[in-house]
C-alpha cells in the first residue's frame, strides 16, 4: 500500500474539524440548518487554509442521505465518494487547465440536466481566477439564475482578479491564515496520533515557517519525520528547515544595538561557516527585529508575536533600552538589506555590509531637544551677552572667529607632523579654514583606518560675489532729460498720442549691444520678474535707426510672450534706456549670447573657482599628506539650485 501524506491523511471530513476557520464553518452550518443555502459560493484565502476542504465538506453536507445537514454521516455512498473525489454528481474542475470558453460552454450545457443520484449537482472550480474573460462572461447568466438542483463553489487565492460581475453573484467567504497557537495545538494532536515526539520549540518553528498554512505545516512535518524518525529536537528541526538558529539572531541584534561591529561580523562568519542559507537568515533577521519592535510598541502581553514566553521576555528586555524610532530605523535598514541579499551575486558581502550598517547606526536626537537648544540660543542672544565658548573639540575660540593654530607655516597650514589622528584633526585644522557649509570632500586613503566624516571640516574660502554689470552712467542716469529733439518726437507716439516726457530716459543711445540688454533685463526684473524671465532668452541682433532688433529661439512660449508684450517692452526700454524708435523680435535657430546663458557661465565659473580653492587649500593638503591619501572629488552645494 502506498504511503498517504499527512496533509491528505488528516484532511478534515466535517465542519468541526476545519481548524481556524470558525467564522466560515459556523455560517455555513447555520445556513444549512435554516434552509438558506446560496446557489453560488466564493472561498478566498491563502494557500493551504482549507478552501477546497471546506468546499468538499459543504458538498457532502448538501448531498448526504441524512441531509442537508451540518454534520454529514461519513458512511453513506455520497459522503464516501465525495471524500475520495469520485462522486458522479460533484465535479471538481481545475480552473487553470479548464479556463477557456469551450469548457464553460460544456459546463453550461450540463447544468440543464438533473443529477443522476444525489440531491444537488455541485460544481467546485478551484483557482477560478484563471478563467478567461470570455469564459467568465459565458458563465454569467447561468451563475445568476441556475436551476434549483445546481450549486457552484469557487475557490481562489486571488479574488481581486475575478470580475465584479461574478463577485456580485456569489456569497463570499474569506479564509484567514491559521493562528500559530491554533496550529500548534492541532499539530500536537496529529503528532500524538502518529506516535511522533517533537520538542515544543520545533513545533513552533514549523508553525512560523508555514506562515498560517496547515497544508504547508503538515508537509514540513513529513520532512522532519522522514529525517529524524519518531523524535526530533529543536536543533534538528532548524537544521532540516534551513532556519537560522535563534541564538545567532539574538547575538547579531545584540551586537548591533551595542555598536560592536567586530562581534556582528563574527556572527556573520559563523553563520556562513555552518552553511546556513544567507537569504533565509536575512529574512529571519527581519522577522526577529519585527518582533522586537512590536513588543516595544504593543507590550509583551499582546498576542501579536508567535513566541514562547521565555523568548518574548528576552526580546522585550533587548528592546527596552532603545527608542521605538531607533528600532524602526534598524528594521527598515534590515528590510532593505534583506531585499538586496535575495538578488545579490555575493550574498555574504551584502550580509556583512548589513551587519556593519546596523552596528554603526547612531540614535536619533529628538527634535524637541534641538528646538529647545535653538530657543535657548535665541534667548541668550536677545539678552546681549556673548555666547559661551564651544565645547572641547570644536576647534573654534570664543566668538566664533578663526585663529591661527599653535603650529603653522607662513601659509597658515598646520604642520602635518603635529596631526596625531582623526579624532584631533578637526580641532587642529578648523581654525585655519573659512567655513563653506556646502563643501564635501571625498578622500581615497591608504591609512589603516578610515577617515570619519566628522573628522574633516568641509571648509574652503568663499569666492567673492560676481561684480555687478558696469553700465555707462550717462546712459542710465536716474534723472529725466529735457525735451526731445523735434525730429525724434514722432517716433514716440503710441496710438496717436505722445508719451509723457517724464517716462522717457533721454535721447536714444548711439549703440546698444548685448551688455546693455543684460543690464536692461535686470532693471525689468525688479518691476516684472515674469516678463524678465522671457527676456532672459533674448539676444540682440542689431541696432539701427534707434530700433532694436532681437532674436528668440524656437520656444513658442518665449516668442508669444515677447510678441504679446512688445508695447510694454518698448515702454520699459524708453524708461530705462532712451528715446528708442522701435523694438522688433524675430525667431533665430539658437541664441548664443543671452542673459540666462551669461549667468550660467558665471555660476559655473564661480563653482569651479570654489572647487579649486578648496582642493588647493593648505589644510586639505595637510589632510592628504597625513593619511597618505589622494583627493578624489570635491562637491559643493549650488545655492542657486
Amino acid at each position: 500500500m502506498s504511503y498517504l501524506v499527512l496533509a491528505r491523511k488528516w484532511r478534515p471530513q466535517n465542519f468541526e474539524a476545519i481548524t481556524g476557520q470558525e467564522h466560515v464553518t459556523r455560517t455555513l452550518t447555520q445556513a444549512i440548518d435554516q434552509d438558506r443555502v446560496h446557489h453560488a459560493f466564493l472561498f478566498c484565502g491563502a494557500r493551504g487554509v482549507g478552501k477546497t476542504t471546506a468546499a468538499r465538506v459543504l458538498a457532502r453536507a448538501l448531498n448526504c442521505v441524512q441531509g442537508p445537514t451540518g454534520t454529514p454521516c461519513d458512511v453513506c455512498e455520497a459522503c464516501t465518494e465525495i471524500a475520495s473525489a469520485s462522486a458522479i454528481d460533484v465535479f471538481e474542475i481545475d480552473g487553470a487547465s479548464n479556463r477557456g470558453i469551450g469548457e464553460i460552454r460544456d459546463l453550461r450545457d450540463g447544468v440543464a440536466y438533473a443529477p443522476q443520484r444525489d440531491r444537488y449537482k455541485i460544481y467546485i472550480i478551484d483557482e477560478v481566477h484563471m478563467l478567461t474573460t470570455e469564459a467568465f462572461n459565458a458563465l454569467l447568466k447561468t451563475l445568476e439564475e441556475p436551476p434549483p438542483h445546481v450549486k457552484f463553489i469557487f475557490a481562489t487565492t486571488e479574488p481581486q482578479r475575478i470580475p465584479v460581475t461574478i463577485l456580485s453573484r456569489c456569497q463570499r467567504f474569506d479564509f484567514k491564515r491559521i493562528p500559530v497557537k491554533v496550529m500548534t495545538k492541532r499539530l500536537g494532536e496529529i503528532l500524538a496520533e502518529e506516535g511522533v515526539s517533537i520538542e515544543e520549540g520545533g513545533i513552533g518553528l514549523v508553525c512560523r515557517e508555514s506562515e498560517g498554512s496547515m497544508r504547508d505545516a503538515l508537509s514540513l512535518l513529513d520532512r522532519i519525520i522522514s529525517f529524524c524518525g519518531q523524535s526530533a529536537t529543536y536543533e534538528q528541526v532548524a537544521e532540516i528547515l534551513g532556519v537560522a538558529d535563534r541564538a545567532w539572531l539574538a547575538k547579531l541584534v545584540g551586537s548591533s544595538l551595542a555598536h560592536d561591529v567586530k562581534a556582528a561580523l563574527a556572527v556573520v562568519d559563523e553563520v556562513v561557516s555552518y552553511g546556513v542559507d544567507l537569504r533565509q537568515f536575512s529574512a529571519d533577521l527581519v522577522h526577529y527585529l519585527r518582533d522586537i519592535v512590536v513588543l516595544q510598541v504593543a507590550g509583551p502581553s499582546g498576542a501579536l508575536t508567535d513566541l514562547a514566553d521565555e523568548e518574548r521576555e528576552a526580546l522585550t528586555q533587548m528592546g527596552a533600552s532603545q527608542s521605538p524610532e531607533d528600532l524602526e530605523r534598524l528594521l527598515a535598514l534590515a528590510i532593505r538589506s534583506a531585499e538586496r541579499v535575495v538578488d545579490a551575486g555575493f550574498p555574504r558581502l551584502e550580509l556583512e555590509m548589513m551587519a556593519i550598517r546596523m552596528s554603526r547606526l547612531r540614535p536619533l536626537r529628538p527634535m524637541d531637544d534641538l528646538i529647545d537648544r535653538l530657543a535657548a540660543i535665541e534667548r541668550h542672544l536677545a539678552s546681549g551677552a556673548p555666547l559661551p565658548p564651544p565645547g572641547p573639540g570644536s576647534g573654534r575660540p570664543q566668538g566664533g572667529k578663526p585663529s591661527a593654530p599653535p603650529s603653522s607655516n607662513m601659509t597658515g597650514a598646520p604642520s602635518a607632523s603635529k596631526v596625531q589622528g582623526p579624532q584631533n584633526l578637526a580641532t587642529q585644522l578648523a581654525p585655519a579654514v573659512d567655513v563653506d557649509p556646502g563643501a564635501h570632500l571625498s578622500l581615497v586613503a591608504n591609512a589603516p583606518e578610515p577617515v570619519a566624516d566628522e573628522a574633516i571640516e568641509e571648509l574652503a574660502p568663499s569666492p567673492p560675489a560676481p561684480a555687478p554689470l558696469e553700465v555707462p552712467q550717462e546712459r542710465f542716469e536716474d534723472e529725466v532729460d529735457q525735451a526731445l529733439p523735434s525730429e525724434e518726437h514722432a517716433g514716440l507716439e503710441k496710438e496717436g498720442e505722445a508719451e509723457p516726457q517724464a517716462l522717457i530716459k533721454g535721447p536714444a543711445p548711439e549703440s546698444f549691444v548685448q551688455d546693455d540688454w543684460e543690464a536692461f533685463v535686470e532693471r525689468v526684473r525688479e518691476d516684472d520678474p515674469v516678463l524678465a524671465a522671457s527676456l532672459d532668452h533674448i539676444q540682440v541682433l542689431s541696432y539701427t535707426a534707434h530700433t532694436i532688433r532681437v532674436g528668440s529661439g524656437r520656444s513658442t512660449h518665449t516668442i508669444e510672450s515677447v510678441q504679446a508684450e512688445r508695447g510694454r517692452i518698448l515702454e520699459f526700454l524708453r524708461r530705462h534706456v532712451g528715446a528708442l524708435a522701435g523694438f522688433d523680435v524675430e525667431m533665430v535657430e539658437k541664441p548664443e549670447d543671452t542673459p540666462f546663458e551669461r549667468r550660467e557661465a558665471r555660476r559655473i565659473a564661480a563653482l569651479k573657482a570654489r572647487r579649486e580653492a578648496l582642493a588647493n587649500h593648505p589644510a586639505v593638503g595637510a589632510v592628504v599628506e597625513r593619511f597618505g591619501a589622494k583627493l578624489k572629488r570635491v562637491e559643493l552645494e549650488d545655492k542657486e539650485e
